[in-house]
């Protein structure tokens, strides 16, 4: 499979400073430098786009702003931040070769910030969806001398009578 992170890349801002990190007074200061070291390390190594790690504490913290309470109260803020832990998380599943499960699970998690979340540097985690589900394997494709369900189901419906 052709590596993915030339077409990931692609949807980013071409400099850290395209890359917007505004957020209110309602963030906390730690939790927006958390936001800037994972934008910054982005830009800064092409080895490592994102920490995995990094972006799981930002998931993570968020996550729990996001279930304190009633969902109508939930700032907005916080589900942006939630978002970018998301995308952060996202880069560092798509980086090098990404196996299936690893594409599997970044689309996982962006669909989880586009239900939980809030829209993003003109909807990114809409587009890496798209980007996504373009180069996974269609599963007939990979078992094409599989017969498909139905025919099996009709198989074995015929043995028992």
């Amino acid at each position: 499979m052709a590596p993915i992170w030339p077409d990931v890349r692609a949807v980013l801002p071409s400099t850290v400073s395209e890359f917007p990190l505004d957020f209110s007074e309602k963030i906390e200061s730690s939790v927006l430098n958390v936001l800037e070291l994972a934008r910054d390390q982005l830009y800064r190594s092409s080895d490592c786009p994102a920490s995995a790690e990094r972006a799981q504490i930002i998931i993570d913290y968020s996550w729990e702003k996001l279930n304190t309470g009633t969902w109508r109260d939930v700032d907005k803020e916080w589900r942006r931040v939630y978002s970018y832990g998301c995308l952060f998380k996202v880069l560092s599943l798509c980086h090098g070769n990404p196996s299936q499960n690893h594409i599997q699970e970044a689309i996982k998690t962006c669909d989880m910030s586009l239900i939980m979340g809030a829209a993003i540097m003109d909807n990114i985690l809409q587009r890496l969806v798209g980007i996504l589900r373009s180069t996974m394997k269609s599963p007939n494709k990979e078992k094409s001398e599989e017969p498909c369900l139905k025919v099996k189901l009709s198989l074995l419906k015929g043995k028992e009578e």
